[in-house]
């Protein structure tokens, strides 16, 4: 599959002078000889808002500019909202970013917040489908989501732990707690063998615990009943639950005890199946003790309850089944596009749909508002498949950097994909090429190297999505090896001008770099 270009990498002092203009503005006392122009890979570029009051926090505007610093790319804009995301929607439209980072202290973040972000993600152009990959950077203080930027060296996946709907066939070790069997675990150990051992109700909470603490994951997968505060692990038997005290995130077990969770190595979390983990109400909320006491560098969780289930456990399968394929963010952006072209095949009038803000568990109201506004006479089926969909279009919450790449390690690609551009023609073509015979999990999938002023599609398999950073070929289901099928479109890339001057104000970079903690100076010098 096509790849992004390389990013281009700049000299460590500038990036931090450029990068830390949100903290101080930067006086210009560089001659006209020590400007550097600098223009990122197309396409490979962010947007970081933040509200003003952050920006003009201590702590989190340090957080904000250390996005810019460690990004390193001229690509990075910067904007200040009010009291809304929704503030942006035009500047973000004229600068169309691919990915896009929301800096906030944790009581700016609310359910309200998180459906203004689904708004903005898809309201930059007329299109229905989602138009950047966005990520919220937060914490329970400012030094979390620092320690969640300045991780920056991708991570390959290939140690699992969770529950036992988790499948451990993609990993090279993994050990899950099933929630259906009182102490049932599944291991899968480096020589491949699975073990399975049972016990007792009693086992199940320990052992989690020290899986977090002592196994070191790269991805722990969740579901199960669950609130913005507690994890209640079990469904058909008590096993305790995780809570949170005093900010960390603790095991209780059913006599009691208080087990703390204390993982240091990154991660990423998949609440898949969690009611609500991933809303914030409150400074000691679920999320910000994933992303704090147990390391999650990048968490995915509700900001609703699950219901249908279509977003989380549809993104799941985007993550897993194809291992390799997709980052976690990347998941969770084609699964948005293939939910809402399943709307649209219901009725395309629901692409676009807003029945406004509803609370985390205001579900029931929210299906009588679809009722009263577009079900009435629609056969139950349907309008059950509507109703789960158009609530699951709004509710997922991704915390962290989009952009960091975190995914399983490659083992058997099914199908690889080609795009070439013909600017004198103005006709771009995506060509995917069948590799090993076998069905594919889900459509196939080509994010473009460049955004695209399209045209008219000259010829594309039926079903084939075209927009104008993707294309998705959503009836292709299975290919032979060697067999191709071509998407050809009318497009021209809309370059624009990204180039940056930047100053060589060394004595400014020092001041910027001192009012960072003492663990981050020695990173960005």
């Amino acid at each position: 599959m096509m790849t992004r270009g390389p990013r281009r990498l700049l000299s460590m002092a500038c990036g931090v002078c450029f990068g830390l203009a949100l903290a101080c503005p930067t006086s210009v006392t560089a001659q006209v000889g020590d400007l550097e122009h600098d223009e990122p890979a197309l396409h490979d570029d962010c947007a970081l808002i933040i509200s003003r009051r952050s920006a003009n926090s201590d702590g989190w505007k340090q957080v904000a500019a250390a996005v810019r610093t460690f990004h390193r790319d001229s690509g990075v804009t910067s904007h200040v909202f009010e009291e809304s995301p929704l503030e942006l929607k035009d500047v973000l439209a004229s600068v169309h970013p691919r990915h896009l980072i929301l800096v906030a202290a944790p009581e700016e973040l609310n359910r309200g917040v998180f459906l203004d972000l689904h708004r903005l993600c898809r309201g930059l152009d007329d299109d229905p489908w989602p138009d950047f990959e966005w990520g919220i950077l937060t914490g329970r203080n400012w030094e979390s989501a620092m320690r969640q930027i300045v991780t920056r060296d991708p991570l390959t996946i290939t140690k699992a732990a969770g529950v036992a709907s988790l499948d451990v066939a993609p990993f090279a070790e993994a050990h899950c707690w099933d929630e259906t069997f009182e102490g049932r675990s599944v291991r899968k150990l480096p020589d491949g063998r699975i073990v399975t051992r049972s016990g007792t109700a009693e086992m199940t909470m320990p052992g989690i615990v020290s899986t977090l603490n002592d196994f070191e994951p790269d991805l722990f997968f969740s579901s199960g009943r669950s609130t913005q505060h507690d994890w209640r692990v079990g469904y058909d038997f008590k096993a305790g639950a995780f809570k949170v005290e005093g900010g960390r995130l603790v095991g209780v077990t059913l006599d009691g005890e208080r087990l703390p969770v204390d993982s240091r190595n990154p991660k990423v979390w998949l609440a898949a199946g969690n009611c609500l983990l991933g809303d914030i109400d409150g400074i000691d909320s679920m999320a910000l003790a994933f992303l704090d006491s147990a390391s999650a560098t990048q968490f995915v969780g509700y900001s609703g309850r699950t219901w249908h289930g279509r977003a989380g456990w549809g993104t799941a399968e985007w993550f897993l089944s194809d291992p390799g394929r997709w980052n976690l963010s990347e998941a969770v952006f084609f699964n948005q596009i293939q939910l809402i072209d399943e709307l649209r095949e219901i009725d395309p009038a629901l692409t676009t749909l807003d029945l406004g803000d509803f609370a985390p568990r205001e579900d029931p109201i929210f299906g009588e508002k679809l009722r009263e506004t577009w079900g009435r006479g629609v056969d139950e089926p349907v309008f059950q498949r509507a109703l789960g969909h158009l609530w699951d279009r709004d509710v997922l919450v991704f915390y962290g950097d989009p952009s960091w790449d975190a995914r399983l390690a490659q083992e058997r690609p099914l199908w690889t994909s080609t795009c070439v551009l013909d600017e004198e023609a103005g006709l771009c073509r995506v060509t995917l090429t069948g590799v090993h015979q076998a069905p594919f999990t889900s459509p196939p999938s080509v994010s473009l190297p460049f955004r695209v002023a399209l045209g008219d599609t000259v010829s594309a398999p039926p079903g084939t999505i075209i927009a104008d950073d993707f294309v998705m070929f959503t009836q292709v289901d299975t290919l032979d090896p060697g067999e191709e099928v071509v998407a050809v479109f009318e497009a021209r890339p809309m370059k624009r001008d990204r180039r940056v001057e930047r100053l060589r104000d060394w004595p400014q970079c020092e001041a910027q770099i001192a009012r960072l903690p003492l663990p981050y100076q020695s990173l960005v010098r």
